[in-house]
């Protein structure tokens, strides 16, 4: 059985075509996922994503040629996009409409040690595939600051492993709170045989949570 303990955002999405009055033109609303960059096939960008969970891979090909921004073959980004065909979350030619880079990393390993200096303001996190995603908010700073997610050694080969989301800004001032996305590749933890999940702890200010639990 798949479940997921605590609360979920599977995507970031509107995807909706409306009229505001016979004298205005109509709004599009598009939908906005943490997406793949699979790299240029025939000329045109090509992305992979599920939309949560272990739900099919969609693959989306641009049709508006090359990006505004270079991005690195399998690189995470944030994908602002309609489907051609009319149908959220289907493989297609979609229309892009813009893209914007994201904190990726891969799971990491090491001291956990004041993971929780600084809490993060959480929106959302969700597991799509190998990666968890984050969307949360942090207070700006111009300065740079600790923002990874550490797995406990100790814990590799539990059944269920323990993730810790470290979040330091050091001496930077106390500033306005700015959105973040974020997504790790865990990919090689959630494969073993002994995994049946992990949990991952972090210190939220939003809903004072401490622990969520993704099981297979």
């Amino acid at each position: 059985m798949k479940r997921i303990i605590s609360y979920v955002y599977p995507a970031v999405a509107a995807f909706l075509l409306c009229g505001c009055g016979d004298d205005q033109p109509a709004a599009i609303m598009t939908l906005t996922d943490i997406v793949t960059f699979e790299g240029y096939r025939s000329g045109q960008p090509v992305f992979t994503l599920q939309k949560n969970g272990d739900s099919p891979l969609v693959t989306l090909t641009g049709t508006t040629g090359h990006l505004s921004q270079t991005f690195s073959d399998g690189e995470r980004l944030l994908l602002r996009y309609l489907p051609q065909n009319g149908e959220a979350y289907t493989s297609g030619p979609v229309a892009v409409y813009g893209t914007g880079r994201i904190n990726y990393d891969k799971l990491r390993t090491g001291a956990v040690d004041g993971w929780d200096a600084d809490p993060v303001y959480m929106y959302a996190l969700w597991r799509t595939g190998p990666y968890l995603n984050m969307e949360c908010g942090v207070e700006y700073s111009d300065t740079p600051r600790l923002f990874f997610l550490i797995l406990d050694e100790t814990t590799a080969g539990d059944d269920i492993p323990q993730l810790y989301l470290m979040h330091d800004m050091g001496d930077a001032p106390d500033s306005f709170s700015r959105r973040i996305y974020a997504s790790w590749d865990i990919g090689a933890l959630w494969n073993l045989e002994s995994c049946r999940g992990v949990t991952v702890h972090l210190r939220d200010s939003n809903r004072d949570i401490r622990e969520m639990t993704f099981v297979k």
